[in-house]
C-alpha cells in the first residue's frame, strides 16, 4: 500500500490546445570559462522547455574536475556530432529537440529555437513514478510520428538535479561559484521503438543516491529517432 500511495502519475497531452514539450540539452563543463552564461541561459529556460544539463569529461585534464561529468555525456555528444558529420565537439554547446544546435550562451538563438520546436507535433509520454531507494518508472508513449521501417527510435530516463552549485578552486573557472540546473545525475536506456510501431511501454528502475537532494529531483524521459536524432516524445515529473 505504501509503495502504491508513492504513485505519481502525469501525462503530457499534444493536443492542439497545448504546445508540444521541448527538450533543450547542454554540454557544458566546469572546467570551461565560456560555459557560466550558457548555465545561466539555461536555468532561465526552465519555464518553457524541459532542461537537461550534461557535464562532459575531457575537460577535466585541464585543472579541474568537474564533480558532475560523466564519460557517457562526452560520448552522447560525439554521437551528435557523428549524425551531423562532423568531428566538430565543444562546450557549450546546446541541442534543441536532438536536432538544432548552437552555442549554449547565444540566449536569443535558444529562445527563438525552442519557439520554433514547440510548433512541432509529438507523442505523448506517460510517466507513472514509484519512490523508494530505487525509483520505478513506467514509461508509457502513444500516437508518435510515423518512425520509418527499417528506422528505430531510443526510449531514454534521466534522473536530473536542479538547484547544484559549488565553488570551483582551479582551473579557467578558479575562485568562481558556479550554479547549474538539471544535472542529469543518471542516464538510462528504457528500450528501443521499431520503425512502423507508434508506441512502447516499459518499466524501469534507476538508482537514487543518498548524496542526492531528493526535493531537487525530477525524471526526464524522451523518445529519440535514430537516424534523424529528432525528439519524438518528452515529458518530465518531480520525484515523489
Amino acid at each position: 500500500m505504501r509503495l502504491l500511495a508513492a504513485a505519481v502519475l502525469l501525462t503530457v497531452s499534444t493536443s492542439l490546445d497545448a504546445a508540444p514539450p521541448v527538450l533543450v540539452e547542454l554540454f557544458t563543463s566546469q572546467g570551461c570559462s565560456s560555459c557560466p552564461p550558457a548555465d545561466r541561459v539555461l536555468l532561465g529556460l526552465r519555464e518553457r522547455a524541459i532542461v537537461l544539463s550534461m557535464h562532459v569529461d575531457y575537460w577535466n585534464r585541464l585543472g579541474w574536475r568537474d564533480p558532475y561529468s560523466q564519460a557517457v555525456f562526452s560520448e552522447r555528444q560525439q554521437a551528435y556530432a557523428r549524425s551531423a558529420g562532423t568531428t566538430r565537439i565543444y562546450t557549450p554547446q546546446m541541442i534543441v529537440d536532438g536536432v538544432e544546435e548552437f552555442v549554449g550562451s547565444d540566449e536569443g538563438r535558444v529562445r527563438r529555437s525552442v519557439e520554433a520546436a514547440a510548433r512541432v507535433q509529438k507523442g505523448t509520454l506517460t510517466l507513472v513514478v514509484t519512490g523508494g531507494p530505487e525509483v520505478e518508472v513506467r514509461v508509457s508513449v502513444k500516437d508518435l510520428p510515423a518512425i520509418a521501417v527499417g528506422d528505430a527510435a531510443e526510449v531514454l530516463v534521466a534522473l536530473a538535479e536542479d538547484g547544484l552549485g559549488n565553488e570551483v578552486p582551479r582551473g579557467e573557472n578558479s575562485g568562481r561559484r558556479l550554479v547549474h540546473t538539471g544535472v542529469v545525475r543518471v542516464l538510462a536506456r528504457a528500450g528501443e521503438i521499431a520503425g512502423g510501431t507508434r508506441a512502447f511501454e516499459k518499466t524501469v528502475s534507476l538508482p537514487v543516491d543518498p548524496a542526492f537532494a531528493r526535493k531537487n529531483l525530477r525524471i526526464v524521459a524522451f523518445v529519440q529517432a535514430r537516424s534523424t536524432r529528432r525528439v519524438l516524445a518528452v515529458a518530465e515529473r518531480p520525484l515523489p
